[in-house]
């Protein structure tokens, strides 16, 4: 028997808002995205629609200062470095925040969404994910949003006990 030690990144969320402030006022169930970063306090500035964030997509709007909108995740559908990619370029973009809006069913629940930690080796941005529904709202020209997530990660030990069973094989 032997024990396999390695480091594990543990996050954890207390608190994740997310409030239209214009054109009306009102809130939106939203959930965090794993490993997301924290706001540090609200946020409060404009949201923009940014479409799938392709590199055409984001070179039709300008997004500095304020929280992206974007239909679908982040995550690559045919490759982990898609995914790690989309979200390099999310980061250095200058948004503030990003909203992921559920594009698969048009419901009015929250999908939770994930991002593997080992993609924020070039940095993380706060995340929510919304419901198709609450979506629509946030897609409008002059949508204003407050958010919040108070979220934290932690580095830990953690282990693997590997114990092997001597035995024969034997041919026939």
């Amino acid at each position: 028997v032997s024990e396999d030690v390695f480091d594990l990144k543990i996050w954890s969320c207390e608190e994740a808002l997310l409030d239209i402030i214009k054109p009306e006022r009102t809130k939106v169930e939203c959930l965090p995205v794993s490993y997301t970063g924290s706001t540090d306090g609200r946020i409060r500035c404009g949201a923009v629609f940014i479409e799938t964030a392709s590199p055409f997509d984001m070179s039709k709007v300008s997004v500095d200062g304020k929280i992206g909108v974007m239909a679908g995740s982040i995550g690559g559908s045919h490759a982990p470095e898609e995914g790690s990619d989309k979200l390099r370029r999310l980061v250095s973009s200058g948004l503030r925040g990003l909203v992921m809006i559920e594009d698969r069913v048009p419901t009015t629940w929250v999908r939770a969404e994930g991002i593997p930690p080992f993609w924020f080796r070039d940095g993380t941005m706060p995340m929510v994910s919304v419901s198709f529904q609450d979506g629509l709202k946030l897609r409008g020209k002059g949508v204003e949003v407050e958010m919040l997530i108070d979220s934290s990660t932690r580095d830990v030990k953690s282990r693997n006990i590997v114990a092997e069973i001597p035995g024969s094989v034997s041919y026939t």
